[in-house]
């Protein structure tokens, strides 16, 4: 059995102009594993995994597809069978199943499947994100002195002083820096943004921290921070990359880390949604 070129060209366009989507109800989440493994390999892993999960499901939308295929071109595909059978003089009774069973052998191939992984992560909520500045001089403690030079305090200042008040700078430093701690930036988004971001920071070369992004100190090995209850005062843009290898922008999600803030502060909701832009040169 076929048909003619030009039906089966209109057949062809009317799946390829129906892709199928998947959709996900209040009840799909992802685990922390699966946040953990999307952050360290990307989406293409997931995505593959996703599939498995969905053979089913997929299967079940891909028969819905051919059935609307039927009901739109069912006619059609029997008048010119009908025609072809006149021709040749066999008059064997078409059936619907027949009609079906063609649609399905023959155009499956043609179908699109959306495993829209964009829906799923943005099921996920929002999470915490920390760009921990790094430095060849390693952390900071608590008995630090935040104006001592060539120190990590003196350091991460003299990198981030265009959007960082030294008051506020202190503030945060003299309110929980234990032992091991980081200078952080934080602030809230998606997973999907968290995914591009990632990918992003490999290839940039600066970061842009808006106006108002807070900031403080945290150790995810001692499980202690300071109070994030500073911001930043203006908009500032600046290396990811510094004069060795270990001084850089690291990006962080909060619920991954050995400690989160969410398990030493009871919660870390109270950061607030952001943004940062990566970028791969600056004019």
């Amino acid at each position: 059995m076929k048909v003619s070129e030009k039906l089966n060209n209109r057949i062809v366009k009317f799946i390829e102009d129906n892709p199928v989507k998947i959709e996900y109800d209040y009840r799909d989440e992802l685990s922390k594993d699966q946040v953990e493994k999307i952050l360290d390999g990307g989406l293409m892993e997931f995505e593959e995994e996703l599939w498995g999960y969905n053979l089913d499901y997929i299967g079940e939308c891909e028969r819905y597809l051919i059935e609307q295929v039927w009901s739109e071109f069912q006619s059609e595909i029997v008048e010119e069978w009908n025609q072809e059978q006149n021709k040749q003089n066999d008059f064997e009774e078409i059936t619907d199943e027949d009609v079906f069973d063609f649609l399905d052998e023959n155009y499956r191939e043609y179908i699109s499947i959306d495993m829209n992984v964009e829906g799923i992560l943005k099921q996920a909520g929002d999470f915490t994100v920390l760009l921990k500045i790094y430095s060849n001089y390693d952390c900071c403690n608590s008995f630090d002195n935040p104006r001592e030079p060539e120190s990590y305090l003196s350091d991460v200042y003299s990198r981030i002083k265009t959007g960082v008040r030294r008051a506020d700078f202190e503030y945060e430093f003299y309110n929980g820096a234990y032992g091991g701690s980081l200078f952080c930036f934080a602030f809230r988004t998606d997973l999907m943004t968290i995914v591009e971001l990632n990918e992003q920071i490999k290839e940039g070369t600066h970061i842009t921290i808006p106006k108002n992004t807070e900031f403080g100190f945290f150790s995810s090995f001692q499980g202690a921070g300071s109070v994030f209850e500073k911001r930043t005062y203006k908009t500032m843009t600046i290396p990811i990359n510094g004069q060795t290898e270990y001084d850089n922008i690291g990006l962080t999600v909060d619920d991954c880390q050995h400690y989160s803030m969410r398990e030493v502060y009871g919660s870390n909701d109270f950061i607030s949604n952001g943004f940062v832009t990566i970028l791969e040169e600056v004019l």
